[in-house]
This record gives structure tokens, sequence and C-alpha cells, in this order.
């Protein structure tokens, strides 16, 4: 398991599927592109996420850090179609990133690609399990950014829409164990449900947290959060739209 499941696969079922991964990977060409200055402009609001976490096992608590993905989204603009500035405050990801986040002393930080500038994040408001994973953080200063990203409300819409999913995945050797912005380009939907949407987007741990995009008409539309996934040819995103109504109200202040 390279990335988080919702809930765990009986063992008759996974090793069958071990197996078969085993014998594919070799030939599954890698589709994902390291972030750079040809990548589409929105990836400069794709950050990454640093939880620092700690739980209880065997009676000891243990202190360990938890890398994933999140992403700067903004409201639709409705101001002087002329003015291009935006700036975005809140960031939408995973809320199994934050499951041991208990000690609210520590700060989570968030840094975009190819800066060193480290953003303390706080929680706002989360589906609260792993049944809604997703969750919003204020950042404690607005970021400026040329490429805004907004909620799609519609994602059962999608139709054949192409889409690139990013994120900070670990497996990935030149994305320097996930210290570096990768992304998945032309990937695309292979069921859509109320309560996730499967892709064949490809993805691993590091990278949860992080968007399903699609440009419609010219703007950046965040589709879901990568919520699991098995690593090679299958991800999980949380849909938009379970998530919309709820952060709505935070980004209209």
């Amino acid at each position: 398991m390279l990335f988080r499941y919702a809930a765990p696969m009986p063992y008759f079922l996974l090793l069958p599927l071990l197996l078969l991964l085993a014998i594919a990977s070799p030939l599954l060409a890698e589709p994902r592109q390291l972030h750079n200055n040809k990548a589409p402009g929105w990836m400069a609001s794709v950050g990454k996420l640093t939880v620092p976490g700690q739980k209880w096992e065997d009676g000891e608590r243990h202190h360990y850090q938890e890398n994933c993905s999140g992403t700067l989204i903004s409201k639709k603009k409705i101001h002087d179609p002329s003015d291009t500035r935006h700036s975005a405050r809140y960031v939408i990801s995973a809320w199994h990133c934050l499951e041991y986040y208990n000690d609210l002393s520590k700060a989570i930080s968030f840094s975009l690609p190819n800066s060193e500038i480290e953003h303390n994040a706080a929680l706002v408001i989360s589906g609260g399990s792993m049944n809604a994973d997703w969750v919003l953080l204020r950042l404690d200063q607005p970021i400026a950014i040329d490429a805004p990203i907004v909620i799609w409300t519609e994602p059962a819409s999608i139709g054949k829409t192409t889409l690139t999913s990013a994120g900070y995945s670990r497996d990935l050797m030149a994305a320097d164990n996930g210290r570096l912005l990768s992304y998945h380009p032309d990937c695309s939907v292979t069921a859509i449900a109320s309560a996730v949407i499967t892709t064949n987007c490809r993805a691993a741990k590091g990278a949860s947290g992080g968007p399903l995009v699609a440009v419609v008409e010219g703007e950046v539309r965040l589709l879901g959060v990568l919520s699991a996934g098995d690593g090679e040819a299958v991800s999980l995103y949380v849909p938009s739209d379970q998530f919309a109504r709820r952060v709505a109200p935070y980004l209209r202040r």
C-alpha cells in the first residue's frame, strides 16, 4: 500500500492484485513529469504540506511528520474583468493528512514549488473521516497567484474532459523523494460516484491531498482531492461537490 486507503482490502483479494501489479509494473511507462517553467501556470498553486503528528502505540507516544500535498483555491473573480490580480489564503487537502495532528503548539507548514518560504497553516474545517477525506486550511497570510483555481461544483458533468493530477509523490526518483512537484497530464476518470472519483492518474504517498484539475472555457477547476490509490493505475479522489458548499463561506471573506 503506497498511500492511504479508505478501507483495507481482504487478503485473499489483495495478494492476486499485488502479484498482477508486480508483473505489470515494468511494462507501465512513467506518465508523470516534473514541474518546471513549461508546466501549466496553475501548478504554482500546488504546495507541499508538512504536518507534525503524534500517536500512541503500545502505551508510548510517537512523534512523526506527515508529508502531503495541498492546493491554493480562490473564489470566482467577480470584479473588473481587466483586473488580473488574485490572492489566495485557503488550502484544500486531505483530512487523513491531519488525522494525528493533535498538538496545536506545532505549526503545519505549506510551501509552494520553487520557493523556500514556509507559510504557517491552521485547520479551519474538515470532513472528519476517511468517508469525507478533505480539509480546509487557512494560511497566516495571503499569497499572490496568477492562475486562480476554483472549485468545480458539479464534477459529475465532467464528461470526457482532459484532466491533470499533481502532487509531491515520494516514489518518483526524479522528484527527489517527494521534494519536487510532479504531475500526470492527460489522465482521465474511469468511474464516478457521489463519494469517490476513480481515475487512471498515477500518484503515490506524498501526493495525498493533491488536486485533480480540468481547464474548462479557460477557467481552472478543482474536480477533487486525492485520497487513496494503488500507486500505479488507480487513484481515488474526493469529489469537489462534497466540500464546495461548506468551504464557500470562507472563500467569500
